[in-house]
């Protein structure tokens, strides 16, 4: 391949990996949960380096966590990872709103060759892996989702805005992209959600939900008006298994 497609090999590399490892999903979606239940609104999902915006639609795969269910029985995708803990909170009524994005190259799932090149960002020999992230592109393709090509920071300080509309709870949130991003800009992201929390109120909140690397992995969700920052679950980096904590 390297001697007989060289210019396609380099045309690959030009730019960086797009993984979008839709087992975070497993992991997001207990966040998700606990937000619907504490606000009892529908959600407005916002994503950074949302990629493909797979984990953009975590309600549309079914799961098995632990002993629970969750989600719809006939999707094509179902994630099942190694659960400790109780549930998440199954019983909250989750609707998602609007889904939008941003990434700073986001992949155009409209496009052929943008769908095999997100495949081939799978090793070879991960079969189940492959098979999991074709089944995510399928239903992506009928959950429409808008996600815009630009710089985090700047994404987030022009759609998280301080004037909310009631009825709603508006949910930033993001899975291995922070460590990635320059110190500057999560410095203005985090700054800027403080200041339209402090905006926020019991009919309009807003949720900041971070699957993010530690050791090991963790998912956090502030929650305003109030503030309160909890730590829900601790996890393997690609959802393989979930320690549910909340």
């Amino acid at each position: 391949a390297l001697s007989e497609h060289p210019e396609r090999v380099l045309q690959f590399l030009s730019s960086p990996p797009q993984t979008n490892e839709v087992g975070r999903s497993a992991v997001l979606i207990g966040g998700l949960l606990t937000i619907a239940r504490r606000t009892e609104l529908p959600l407005d999902l916002y994503e950074i380096g949302s990629s493909a915006g797979l984990n953009l639609r975590a309600d549309c795969y079914g799961y098995r966590l632990g002993d629970a269910t969750w989600g719809p029985r006939d999707a094509g995708l179902q994630l099942s990872p190694s659960w400790k803990g109780p549930p998440p909170p199954i019983e909250a009524a989750l609707a998602i709103r609007s889904r939008r994005a941003c990434d700073a190259n986001p992949i155009d799932l409209e496009s052929v060759g943008a769908r095999e090149r997100l495949i081939a960002y799978v090793w070879a020999d991960q079969m189940d892996h492959i098979a999991r992230i074709e089944a995510a592109i399928a239903i992506a393709s009928s959950v429409a989702a808008r996600i815009d090509c630009a710089e985090a920071a700047d994404w987030v300080e022009q759609n998280i805005d301080f004037n909310p509309v009631a009825g709603g709870t508006r949910v930033l949130f993001h899975s291995v992209v922070w460590s990635y991003l320059p110190e500057e800009s999560r410095k203005r992201i985090s700054a800027h959600l403080t200041r339209a929390g402090a905006a926020a109120r019991a009919g309009a909140p807003l949720a900041w939900l971070r699957f993010e690397l530690a050791d090991p992995p963790e998912l956090r969700l502030t929650l305003w008006p109030s503030g309160e920052e909890t730590l829900l679950a601790r996890a393997h980096p690609h959802g393989a298994w979930v320690h549910w904590l909340s």
